[in-house]
């Protein structure tokens, strides 16, 4: 199996060319980054000589698809997701190429979706948004939903910050501002319909370490594919934030900025790197922090429960590249396992299922990742929503 990692030497991608190198099946694994030199250092690190280093302008669309060409499979950790998602994969699909990524904004989600057809008729085969938060979200939703006899709503929440500020690039920042400035598409009443990022904020019960937040609704990938897998689903939600929340109020004032078109994205990424820079050299390096919540509301048993996942960790070998790029990487090794999914364009929950993830994280001596992606499910008698702005959850 020859495999291409586009944006492999960024964060996300690094990770995920770490844990695919643990499969002998993987014959050929390469490194693009923009920068040629800073690929070939990062291949040099790795010791293995299969992995390789390629200097690649994603934006050169003859370059991106010979580089497709000679590959089996693209994993795309390339963002921001907005700017570079769609492009690839319809490279990919014209290529032949199995294509996975960690795809976490609405718009090209909604675009890629609509390259099934295409993909289907050229018997492409795409899985996409396979991280955390879309990713094993998703997969948590759809096991929650399997042990209810209805479900009417589904919540998926995340918050992650801490680390060193110098190790998140532009792409994370820009993204961070996209999904919580304009309008952010969800799902209510049944249908889709637009919000206001962050004007209600409600209280997630994110278990120790993390506690506790009040975090408001953010621009994100699960409201958009949950309903359609959940027949009768009224209500799907995701919500997210950053840690510390010192931090998150400084991102939302800046994003406030940007409604008011006093700033554009780009450059209040470029002000909040800044920061980030002027803190690493001050030291200031705060553990790392991540949780996710899912519950999924509805009846068993002719009663009303909510089934909840929920985790949280501030353990240093639990950063967002390893939550991020780690899944991806295991959702690509099951496929490299031989498993088969249909030709077309899927979302996580199509085609993969958690514990499948769990399993593969164990055998690949992943045990950190496994843990955190394994938590227990919790019953909630008489739940009452999330989206009550007075905070009130279940649990």
């Amino acid at each position: 199996m020859r495999v291409l990692c586009l944006g492999g030497n960024g964060h996300m991608g690094r990770e995920a060319v770490r844990t695919l190198l643990r499969e002998p099946k993987v014959q050929r694994l390469t490194v693009t980054d923009l920068d040629g030199q800073a690929a070939s250092r990062f291949v040099a690190s790795l010791g293995d000589e299969r992995a390789q280093a390629l200097g690649l302008d994603i934006r050169n669309e003859g370059a991106l698809k010979d580089a497709l060409s000679a590959h089996d499979m693209a994993l795309n950790t390339t963002g921001p997701f907005y700017r570079f998602g769609v492009p690839i994969l319809r490279a990919a699909i014209e290529t032949g190429t199995t294509y996975l990524d960690v795809c976490d904004d609405v718009e090209p989600t909604l675009e890629i979706l609509q390259h099934d057809r295409l993909a289907r008729s050229t018997g492409g085969r795409a899985i996409i948004g396979m991280g955390a938060s879309p990713g094993v979200t998703n997969l948590a939703a759809k096991e929650l939903v399997q042990q209810l006899d209805e479900t009417e709503e589904i919540i998926t929440a995340w918050a992650e910050g801490g680390g060193d500020p110098g190790d998140f690039g532009p792409a994370v920042i820009e993204h961070t501002f996209h999904i919580i400035t304009g309008q952010a598409l969800t799902f209510r009443n049944g249908r889709q319909t637009r919000i206001r990022p962050y004007r209600e904020r409600v209280v997630v019960p994110f278990p120790p370490p993390i506690g506790p937040l009040r975090i408001g609704h953010v621009a994100h990938p699960e409201p958009l594919t949950l309903p359609y897998a959940v027949p009768g689903l009224r209500t799907c939600s995701n919500l997210g934030g950053h840690l510390p929340m010192s931090d998150m109020r400084l991102i939302l004032l800046l994003g406030r900025a940007i409604d008011l078109r006093l700033l554009d994205i780009r450059r209040a990424a470029r002000i909040l790197l800044r920061l980030g820079a002027w803190e690493s050299r001050r030291g200031t390096i705060r553990p790392p922090a991540g949780g996710i919540y899912v519950a999924a509301i509805g009846k068993r048993g002719g009663r009303r429960v909510a089934a909840v996942i929920r985790g949280s960790s501030n353990r240093p070998e639990l950063t967002m590249p390893t939550t991020t790029g780690g899944p991806l990487a295991l959702a690509a090794l099951h496929l490299i396992d031989g498993a088969e999914i249909p030709p077309g364009v899927h979302p996580p929950e199509a085609v993969l299922d958690r514990q499948t993830l769990v399993s593969l994280a164990r055998r690949y001596g992943l045990t950190d990742l496994a843990e955190a992606m394994d938590t227990p499910v919790e019953w909630i008698e008489e739940p009452r929503g999330v989206l009550d702005p007075s905070g009130r959850v279940p649990g």
